[in-house]
């Protein structure tokens, strides 16, 4: 199977449009100090996460558990 020489040189100005324009982005991206502050976000995501320990006294249950008396009826088709 052979390419022409014309569909070759299209995927090849393709591939280079295409490297140009990410290198475009990734240039604008870190000017505009974009991944600086997705880095950022990151860690402070990190930092502001609750310790799984830390609990509040005196505090109701997440939920109650049912009672047999308040279970729902069977079901039946």
């Amino acid at each position: 199977m052979s390419i022409s020489w014309s569909r070759a040189a299209g995927i090849g100005i393709l591939t280079v449009v295409l490297g140009i324009a990410l290198l475009i982005g990734c240039w604008y991206c870190r000017r505009r100090s974009g991944y600086r502050t997705l880095t950022n976000m990151s860690t402070a995501a990190k930092l502001t996460l609750p310790s799984s320990s830390s609990q509040v006294p005196n505090a109701p249950p997440a939920y109650e558990k049912l009672s047999s008396d308040q279970s729902p009826p069977p079901y039946s088709p």
